[in-house]
């Protein structure tokens, strides 16, 4: 398909039924997409924390099947499966969920007496969504039907060179450097090649371990 990508708006970021209309020209289903994001090949992320509107936290591919066991119950809008609204009301409002990684952050209350994170809509970043199409239109040998014994494993990722470049970036800026997931993402692009990074909501949770633990060492 030539100029694949020209459809697609000019956004950051896209809800789950803005991707479900891109992937429409790849006769992508509701149930294909379900497949695709519990598979890992597709990701997604939340803003999910009330007084930190730009705090990315990603959804980890086995989060899917927590939220539902199978892709006819998966939904693209909140209280939506298919066309039927199973809340009664005229808003479709699309598809928020609780990210494991803040669900302890549910209880803990700020100053203004409000939580400090809740529920918040799944989001595709248009960079996911361009790189996504143009996997759809050469997928590998591993692209996803219908789940198969031992579907969906994916080899150990060598983390040597990334880390190396955290380092780096950490000797150099120090947790100021890390502010910023996606900027940290794009800088280890810079260096490294996105071909050969991981997946983004992956690449995301090792560079938190990664600060975590180096933050750790440097107090001990």
């Amino acid at each position: 398909m030539a100029n694949s990508t020209a459809h697609i708006p000019p956004k950051d970021r896209f809800s789950l039924p803005e991707v479900l209309e891109n992937l429409k020209p790849f006769g992508c289903t509701r149930e294909d997409l379900y497949d695709y994001l519990r598979l890992g090949h597709i990701g997604t992320v939340c803003y999910p924390y009330r007084l930190e509107q730009d705090r990315e936290v990603p959804i980890e591919p086995d989060e899917w099947p927590e939220w539902y066991r199978d892709a006819w119950e998966f939904p693209v809008y909140a209280g939506w499966i298919g066309d039927t609204n199973k809340d009664g009301g005229d808003t479709r409002v699309p598809l928020h969920i609780v990210p494991r990684a803040v669900r302890p952050d549910l209880k803990q209350k700020l100053i203004d007496g409000g939580p400090a994170a809740t529920g918040a809509t799944v989001y595709v970043l248009r960079d996911e969504l361009l790189r996504f199409i143009k996997w759809l239109e050469n997928p590998s040998k591993s692209r996803p039907g219908r789940r198969k014994k031992g579907a969906g494993r994916r080899l150990k990722h060598d983390y040597s060179k990334i880390d190396a470049c955290l380092e780096a970036l950490f000797q150099a800026k120090g947790r100021s450097g890390f502010e910023r997931p996606s900027e940290v993402i794009a800088h280890l692009r810079d260096q490294l090649g996105g071909e050969f990074l991981p997946h983004p909501s992956t690449l995301r949770n090792h560079i938190h371990s990664w600060l975590e633990n180096k933050i750790s060492a440097t107090r001990s």
